[in-house]
């Protein structure tokens, strides 16, 4: 199974990456800079190239990924301000056909 963590990189996130990665998945994540691929290749997982505010850079991530795991979160310290509904936003504009062959996708809640 290829699974597609958004905000592979935060706090949550690379505590996924790392899990599922430990558990045999294929994980990719989500890379803006090479900072973050770095960082990514280093928890065992692929580096994607892309930024959430830009969503016709996440198209490749978003091919064959059988699952994506969204933990890109607004944050408190102004780094990013993209939200959970700009997220859908981003890869519902640019695959709004992932429903035929995404199997599940999991959105976890601020509340």
């Amino acid at each position: 199974m290829k699974i597609l963590v958004f905000g592979g990189t935060g706090f949550i996130g690379s505590q996924i990456v790392k899990c599922l990665v430990q558990a045999g998945y294929i994980v990719s994540a989500l890379a803006r800079s090479q900072e973050k691929a770095l960082v990514v290749k280093q928890m065992g997982a692929i580096p994607c190239p892309g930024d959430l505010k830009m969503p016709e850079t996440i198209r490749d991530a978003i091919k064959g990924s059988d699952l994506i795991v969204n933990t890109a979160f607004p944050s408190f310290l102004g780094r990013m301000t993209i939200s959970t509904e700009g997220t859908a936003d981003s890869y519902n504009s640019v695959c709004p056909t992932r429903r035929e062959w995404l199997k599940k996708e999991i959105w976890p809640s601020l509340q």
